[in-house]
Protein backbone atom coordinates (compact mmCIF):
# COMPACT_ATOMS: atom_id res chain seq x y z
CA UNK A 1 0.00 0.00 0.00
CA UNK A 2 1.61 2.83 -0.97
CA UNK A 3 0.06 6.37 -0.41
CA UNK A 4 1.73 10.08 -0.41
CA UNK A 5 -0.33 12.08 1.85
CA UNK A 6 0.51 12.90 5.04
CA UNK A 7 -1.69 11.21 8.03
CA UNK A 8 -3.35 12.31 11.03
CA UNK A 9 -3.38 11.03 14.25
CA UNK A 10 -4.65 12.60 17.55
CA UNK A 11 -1.47 13.70 18.88
CA UNK A 12 0.00 15.39 16.05
CA UNK A 13 1.57 14.23 11.90
CA UNK A 14 3.18 11.33 11.21
CA UNK A 15 4.90 11.41 7.20
CA UNK A 16 4.54 7.85 6.05
CA UNK A 17 2.27 4.56 6.85
CA UNK A 18 6.19 3.04 7.57
CA UNK A 19 6.89 5.09 10.03
CA UNK A 20 5.12 3.86 12.74
CA UNK A 21 4.28 1.44 14.89
CA UNK A 22 0.80 1.02 15.34
CA UNK A 23 -2.08 -0.25 12.62
CA UNK A 24 -4.56 2.07 11.65
CA UNK A 25 -7.74 1.93 9.54
CA UNK A 26 -5.76 2.80 6.33
CA UNK A 27 -3.85 -0.31 7.04
CA UNK A 28 -7.59 -2.09 5.86
CA UNK A 29 -9.84 -2.43 3.07
CA UNK A 30 -12.97 -1.86 5.01
CA UNK A 31 -15.43 -0.41 1.60
CA UNK A 32 -18.41 -3.19 1.76
CA UNK A 33 -17.61 -4.44 5.34
CA UNK A 34 -19.49 -4.03 8.59
CA UNK A 35 -17.08 -2.60 11.37
CA UNK A 36 -17.62 -2.51 15.21
CA UNK A 37 -16.69 0.33 16.89
CA UNK A 38 -16.07 0.38 20.77
CA UNK A 39 -16.63 4.09 21.96
CA UNK A 40 -16.54 5.49 25.79
CA UNK A 41 -19.43 8.00 24.96
CA UNK A 42 -20.56 8.31 28.53
CA UNK A 43 -21.81 12.28 28.67
CA UNK A 44 -23.15 14.37 31.72
CA UNK A 45 -26.73 13.27 31.87
CA UNK A 46 -29.19 15.85 33.82
CA UNK A 47 -30.70 13.04 36.47
CA UNK A 48 -34.21 14.39 36.43
CA UNK A 49 -35.14 14.75 32.12
CA UNK A 50 -32.14 12.41 31.09
CA UNK A 51 -30.77 15.18 28.52
CA UNK A 52 -27.53 15.33 27.88
CA UNK A 53 -25.41 17.69 29.37
CA UNK A 54 -22.30 17.97 27.75
CA UNK A 55 -21.73 16.85 24.01
CA UNK A 56 -17.48 16.30 23.78
CA UNK A 57 -17.26 12.47 23.82
CA UNK A 58 -20.12 12.37 21.14
CA UNK A 59 -18.28 14.65 18.69
CA UNK A 60 -15.06 13.80 18.78
CA UNK A 61 -16.24 10.12 17.99
CA UNK A 62 -18.69 11.20 15.55
CA UNK A 63 -15.43 12.24 13.40
CA UNK A 64 -14.42 8.11 13.82
CA UNK A 65 -18.00 7.23 12.04
CA UNK A 66 -17.59 9.92 9.55
CA UNK A 67 -14.30 8.83 8.73
CA UNK A 68 -14.93 4.62 8.17
CA UNK A 69 -18.43 5.46 6.78
CA UNK A 70 -17.02 7.66 3.95
CA UNK A 71 -14.26 5.21 3.46
CA UNK A 72 -17.70 3.05 2.57
CA UNK A 73 -18.21 0.84 5.74
CA UNK A 74 -21.03 0.31 7.40
CA UNK A 75 -20.55 1.22 11.35
CA UNK A 76 -21.84 -0.53 14.10
CA UNK A 77 -21.42 1.53 17.42
CA UNK A 78 -21.01 -0.24 20.71
CA UNK A 79 -21.05 1.71 23.58
CA UNK A 80 -23.23 2.25 27.23
CA UNK A 81 -23.90 5.28 29.31
CA UNK A 82 -23.06 4.60 33.07
CA UNK A 83 -24.16 1.68 35.23
CA UNK A 84 -27.75 0.08 36.17
CA UNK A 85 -28.84 1.88 39.62
CA UNK A 86 -27.47 5.05 38.49
CA UNK A 87 -29.35 8.05 37.63
CA UNK A 88 -26.75 8.90 34.68
CA UNK A 89 -27.75 5.07 33.57
CA UNK A 90 -30.33 5.93 30.44
CA UNK A 91 -30.29 4.26 26.97
CA UNK A 92 -28.53 5.72 23.74
CA UNK A 93 -31.75 6.99 21.87
CA UNK A 94 -30.80 10.67 22.87
CA UNK A 95 -26.74 9.89 22.39
CA UNK A 96 -27.76 8.63 18.90
CA UNK A 97 -29.84 11.18 17.79
CA UNK A 98 -27.44 13.61 18.84
CA UNK A 99 -24.43 11.69 16.65
CA UNK A 100 -26.98 11.86 13.81
CA UNK A 101 -27.16 16.14 14.04
CA UNK A 102 -23.72 16.30 14.26
CA UNK A 103 -22.67 13.63 11.13
CA UNK A 104 -25.98 14.84 9.26
CA UNK A 105 -26.36 10.84 8.61
CA UNK A 106 -29.31 8.70 10.64
CA UNK A 107 -27.86 6.99 13.03
CA UNK A 108 -30.29 3.79 14.45
CA UNK A 109 -30.94 3.05 17.61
Amino acid sequence: MERTQKFRTIDGKFESLEKRNFLTVDDFEIKGKVLLLRVDINSSIDPETGEILDDTRIKRHSKTVEEIAGMGAKVVILAHQSRPGKLDFVNLKKHAAKMSEIIEDEIYN
